[in-house]
């Protein structure tokens, strides 16, 4: 049966519980004189789920430093176990994403060139705004054989930002011209020269000799994507 303290008509009683149970001076509750119930005290499994007050693990930094580093294991990360309604967008950004996930891959067809007539500075690429592209490879793709390339005729294909070149390859009698449908690196990219930041254009430039006749090519480039510095 429970009672309403303020039943209590005997001023005397009322006052010796008001003493006893003061949460600065009164009785002990666990035998080392502190006046309130601590965590220690309380029995395994006491807490439960419904007992904790909404909001104590709150989406703030004061209720994220309430769990620990480890909270979240990676295995509860793993494929499937985080619903993607439940990660915020402003969470996925480029910077989180692996380097492999971040890779892009366009083509470019190169028309079939009459012998020695040339392609200058064609713009085939604009770094979008607000991106910083980094080229990863540059490969051309015969889809036809050439003819007349040789020493004094060469052929080359390369690609510049306009004012330095990223790469080429000069084809005569070594490189040969490559065969029809195989895939072929122009090169080792510029370090400096391969990174376009936004605005900047990426340039094809075919040049070919007297004689050089090249078939329609496709140009393959690979390239990543990240967020422009501020």
């Amino acid at each position: 049966m429970a009672y309403d303290f303020n039943s209590i008509r005997n001023p005397i009683i009322k006052r010796l519980f008001q003493s006893i149970f003061n949460l600065t001076s009164g009785h002990d509750h666990d035998g080392v004189n502190s006046k309130e119930v601590t965590v220690g005290t309380v029995a395994d499994g006491a807490i439960e789920t419904a007992k904790i007050a909404d909001g104590a693990l709150s989406a703030d930094a004061t209720g994220r430093a309430k769990m620990a580093n480890d909270f979240i294991s990676a295995t509860q990360l793993a494929s499937d176990a985080v619903e993607t309604a439940k990660v915020k967008d402003a969470n996925i950004t480029l910077a989180k994403l692996a380097t492999t996930a971040k890779v892009n891959m366009f083509n470019y067809q190169i028309e079939d060139l009459g012998a020695g007539v040339d392609i200058a500075d064609r713009v085939i690429f604009v770094a979008p705004a607000g991106l910083t592209i980094t080229l990863e490879s540059v490969s051309m793709i015969p889809q036809g054989n050439g003819a007349g390339i040789d020493d004094g005729n060469n052929c080359l294909v390369g690609v510049t930002n306009g004012v330095n070149s990223i790469v080429y390859t000069a084809y005569d009698s070594d490189p040969g011209f490559p065969a029809v449908g195989t895939i072929n690196s122009l090169g080792t990219l510029d370090e400096t020269y391969k990174v376009l930041a936004a605005g900047e254009k990426l340039l094809l430039n075919v040049t070919n000799g007297a004689t050089a006749n090249p078939p329609a090519m496709m140009l393959q480039i690979t390239y990543t994507l990240a967020d422009a510095p501020d």
